[in-house]
């Protein structure tokens, strides 16, 4: 009686208020600097991940807007011929493990929930990449960097040794993730950079 409405929260188990959606002012642009042997990249942008959601019938209306998806898979240790299976396979999926969780609930989305909507994707993608992909070589597995933008906030995922970078309007830079990197027993020159 209130005149408020409220959604059910499934994982608190109680209900939560269903939040409005805001449009901030926001500009994005996007770049990628690899390697020299990065032969295995692949990226997916999607400026707007409402129309997204829409074209496969899911409401994402209320998460604040700018409601963005940046993504970059760096292959490893597949032959440059035959392409990077998990790169691949990643740019074609794990937006589409994303969105269903992202539509599911319609209150406000806490930092931490955001943070456990992206691992959950990481992990079925992963699981579905072993499942379809037996055959594959074992050793032929992807890094990836995937920034989620809702409104004001910007949440990113890391998997391997891909490095993430922000520069801000007034020109800093900010390094959110950096670099690992595992020596490389298959390195034919043997640097381990």
């Amino acid at each position: 009686t209130n005149g408020r409405m409220y959604v059910w929260d499934a994982v608190a188990q109680q209900h939560a208020l269903l939040h409005e959606a805001r449009t901030f002012e926001l500009r994005a642009a996007v770049g990628a600097c690899f390697h020299e042997r990065a032969s295995q990249v692949r990226h997916l942008i999607v400026r707007d991940l409402l129309k997204a959601g829409t074209a496969l019938r899911m409401s994402l209306e209320h998460l604040d807007r700018p409601c963005a998806l940046y993504a970059l898979y760096e292959g490893h240790r597949a032959s440059a011929a035959s392409g990077n299976l998990c790169s691949e396979f990643c740019a074609k999926q794990l937006h589409l493990k994303l969105l269903p969780r992202l539509s599911s609930y319609r209150g406000y989305w806490e930092d931490d929930r955001l943070a456990t909507a992206m691992r959950e994707s990481f992990e079925e993608v992963d699981k579905e990449f072993v499942e379809r992909h037996r055959s594959a070589a074992p050793s032929d597995g992807c890094c990836a960097a995937v920034a989620l933008v809702t409104g004001r906030r910007l949440v990113v995922a890391s998997l391997g040794d891909v490095a993430c970078v922000v520069a801000m309007r007034g020109g800093e830079a900010m390094e959110l993730l950096k670099p690992h990197a595992v020596p490389d027993s298959d390195d034919e020159d043997g640097d381990s950079d």
